[in-house]
Protein backbone atom coordinates (compact mmCIF):
# COMPACT_ATOMS: atom_id res chain seq x y z
CA UNK A 1 0.00 0.00 0.00
CA UNK A 2 1.67 3.17 -0.97
CA UNK A 3 1.42 6.32 1.07
CA UNK A 4 1.70 9.36 -0.91
CA UNK A 5 -1.01 11.48 0.90
CA UNK A 6 1.40 15.13 1.13
CA UNK A 7 -1.34 16.25 4.26
CA UNK A 8 0.59 13.57 6.25
CA UNK A 9 4.02 14.72 4.95
CA UNK A 10 2.50 18.49 5.99
CA UNK A 11 1.16 17.41 9.72
CA UNK A 12 4.05 15.97 10.37
CA UNK A 13 6.32 18.73 9.16
CA UNK A 14 4.43 21.05 11.26
CA UNK A 15 3.87 18.97 14.16
CA UNK A 16 7.78 18.56 13.94
CA UNK A 17 8.00 22.42 13.72
CA UNK A 18 5.73 23.22 16.83
CA UNK A 19 7.78 20.64 19.17
CA UNK A 20 10.86 22.03 18.41
CA UNK A 21 9.37 25.62 18.69
CA UNK A 22 8.21 24.58 21.60
CA UNK A 23 11.03 22.35 22.97
CA UNK A 24 13.14 25.83 22.64
CA UNK A 25 11.22 28.30 23.91
CA UNK A 26 8.86 26.84 26.14
CA UNK A 27 4.99 28.28 26.97
CA UNK A 28 6.52 31.95 27.27
CA UNK A 29 7.59 31.20 23.37
CA UNK A 30 4.08 30.48 23.12
CA UNK A 31 2.47 33.15 24.80
CA UNK A 32 4.59 35.40 22.48
CA UNK A 33 3.57 33.89 19.65
CA UNK A 34 0.13 34.30 20.21
CA UNK A 35 0.93 38.04 21.04
CA UNK A 36 2.52 38.69 17.75
CA UNK A 37 -0.48 37.00 16.01
CA UNK A 38 -2.84 39.29 17.61
CA UNK A 39 -0.98 41.81 16.89
CA UNK A 40 -1.03 41.03 12.97
CA UNK A 41 -4.48 40.27 13.41
CA UNK A 42 -5.32 43.78 14.67
CA UNK A 43 -3.59 45.33 11.94
CA UNK A 44 -5.00 43.10 9.17
CA UNK A 45 -8.64 43.77 10.94
CA UNK A 46 -8.59 47.46 11.43
CA UNK A 47 -7.23 47.96 7.41
CA UNK A 48 -10.06 45.94 6.23
CA UNK A 49 -12.55 47.69 8.22
CA UNK A 50 -11.15 51.17 7.38
CA UNK A 51 -11.30 49.65 3.84
CA UNK A 52 -14.91 48.87 3.45
CA UNK A 53 -15.68 52.16 5.52
CA UNK A 54 -13.79 53.64 2.00
CA UNK A 55 -11.53 56.11 4.26
CA UNK A 56 -8.44 53.74 4.53
CA UNK A 57 -5.17 56.33 4.75
CA UNK A 58 -1.88 55.61 4.62
CA UNK A 59 -0.71 58.13 7.18
CA UNK A 60 -3.31 56.30 9.98
CA UNK A 61 -1.73 53.12 8.73
CA UNK A 62 1.61 54.13 9.34
CA UNK A 63 0.96 55.69 12.68
CA UNK A 64 -0.36 52.21 13.68
CA UNK A 65 2.37 50.48 12.75
CA UNK A 66 4.48 52.85 14.79
CA UNK A 67 2.14 52.38 17.46
CA UNK A 68 2.74 48.59 17.77
CA UNK A 69 6.33 48.48 17.01
CA UNK A 70 6.31 51.18 20.13
CA UNK A 71 4.47 48.17 22.24
CA UNK A 72 7.51 45.64 20.76
CA UNK A 73 9.67 47.90 22.13
CA UNK A 74 8.17 48.31 25.49
CA UNK A 75 7.77 44.15 25.81
CA UNK A 76 12.03 43.62 24.55
CA UNK A 77 13.11 46.34 27.23
CA UNK A 78 10.97 44.13 30.09
CA UNK A 79 12.22 41.45 28.98
CA UNK A 80 15.82 42.25 29.12
CA UNK A 81 15.34 43.94 32.54
CA UNK A 82 13.41 40.51 33.98
CA UNK A 83 16.90 39.03 32.70
CA UNK A 84 18.81 41.81 34.32
CA UNK A 85 17.07 41.09 37.41
CA UNK A 86 17.10 37.46 37.60
CA UNK A 87 20.87 37.52 37.73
Amino acid sequence: MENDNIFLAVKAAVVALMGAYGAAFGWLGWLILAWVGCMVLDWISGSAAAAAKGNWSSAVARAGIWHKGGMVVVVIVAAVADCVLGM
